[in-house]
This record gives C-alpha cells, sequence and structure tokens, in this order.
C-alpha cells in the first residue's frame, strides 16, 4: 500500500470551488477506482489544499489516473495552480 501527503496551491479566489469540486467529485471518482481519501484541509494563509490518500498498489492508481472521469475532471479544473510537493510512503512486506 501506498500513501500520499498532497499539497496543492491553489489559483488565488479559487480555494472555495476547488473545494467544492474535491467534495463532489474527486473524492467520488476516487473511491470508484480503489483511492482512498483520508483528510483533508485547507490553509488559506498559503491557499493550500493539503489531503492524504492511499491505494493498494500502482496498477491502482493507474487505473484511477487513466480512468476518463479523471480525464474529465483535469480538463475542467482550471483552479489548481500547481502540485509544489508530494510525499510517498510505502509498505514493506
Amino acid at each position: 500500500m501506498a500513501t500520499e501527503v498532497r499539497i496543492y496551491t491553489i489559483k488565488p479566489g479559487k480555494l472555495d470551488d476547488f473545494i467544492e469540486v474535491f467534495q463532489s467529485k474527486i473524492m467520488p471518482t476516487s473511491a470508484m477506482y480503489g483511492v482512498r481519501v483520508h483528510a483533508a484541509w485547507r490553509h488559506d494563509a498559503k491557499n493550500e489544499f493539503v489531503w492524504v490518500r492511499s491505494y493498494d498498489d500502482e496498477e491502482t492508481l493507474d487505473r484511477y489516473s487513466n480512468s476518463p472521469e479523471r480525464a474529465l475532471l483535469l480538463a475542467d479544473n482550471p483552479r489548481v495552480h500547481r502540485v509544489n510537493r508530494c510525499s510517498l510512503c510505502r509498505e514493506h512486506s
């Protein structure tokens, strides 16, 4: 299993819009493909959105990343300025 802490810098004035899309579209789409969202919060002072997700293996993440639903979300989401940090932790068996 892999766990990621993702920190997005959101375009000015778009943080509330992004959170609405995250809750109504990104979370359900992630769940459909086996990507679990564990926590999410906002950091208004830096216009950042932080969230933690996990998935069982790279194949699971690839199915989600290459899904038509995610492609639509990316095409329709001009709110994210950049993903400025991503930490990846993996469990070893």
